[in-house]
This record gives C-alpha cells, sequence and structure tokens, in this order.
C-alpha cells in the first residue's frame, strides 16, 4: 500500500506513529538514509528573521508561507523520499505538487 501511494500519489501519510524511532523503522524499506550536515534526523521548527540562519527560507520568509520549493536540489542525486514525523497533529497547511513522472 505503502509503495503504490507513492508511485500513484508521490506521498503516503501514516497515522498514529509514536515515536521518532518507530517512523524510521517503517522507512526502512524505502532504502537508506542519508544523512544531512552530518545528522540521520533534523529538526524543522519555525524561526523568525532575527533567528534564522542567512539565506534560508526562514531568513527571508520568517513565520509567513514558503514558496513551492523541493529539498535537498542542492544534493548532486537529491532524496527521493523525504520523511516527516510530527511529534503531535497540527492544522497548518501543507501544498504538495502534481507527481512528475522521471525521464
Amino acid at each position: 500500500m505503502m509503495f503504490e501511494s507513492l508511485q500513484e500519489h508521490g506521498f503516503y501519510i501514516i497515522d498514529n506513529v509514536k515515536s521518532l524511532s518507530d517512523a524510521l523503522n517503517l522507512t526502512e524499506a524505502l532504502g537508506r538514509i542519508l544523512p544531512l550536515n552530518g545528522k540521520d534526523t533534523q529538526i524543522l521548527q519555525p524561526k523568525n528573521k532575527l533567528s534564522s540562519n542567512f539565506k534560508s527560507l526562514s531568513y527571508f520568509y520568517g513565520f509567513d508561507s514558503f514558496p513551492l520549493h523541493t529539498d535537498t536540489t542542492f544534493w548532486s542525486i537529491p532524496a527521493r523520499y523525504i520523511i516527516f514525523f510530527l511529534k503531535e497533529k497540527v492544522d497548518t497547511g501543507t501544498v504538495l505538487s502534481k507527481k512528475i513522472k522521471q525521464l
């Protein structure tokens, strides 16, 4: 079911994952985790301009909506999948673009 949803929609949602460890275990079927900045996981936290890294999206947009973007495009081979784990459910929306078939 997970692979079919990823192929058809480009994403898959799993509810009621209790811990980051459980989330990582579920994703093992997708392949090897590639570290970013030397870490297997990153913490995404809303930031204002003053507390953000220069040239980051948070620096330019703060708490406003971010423009449509793709993570890891700066890698020589971008990540195939990006996994998000939420400690608690939130009502903040995320815009997903229609999956484009690879050439």
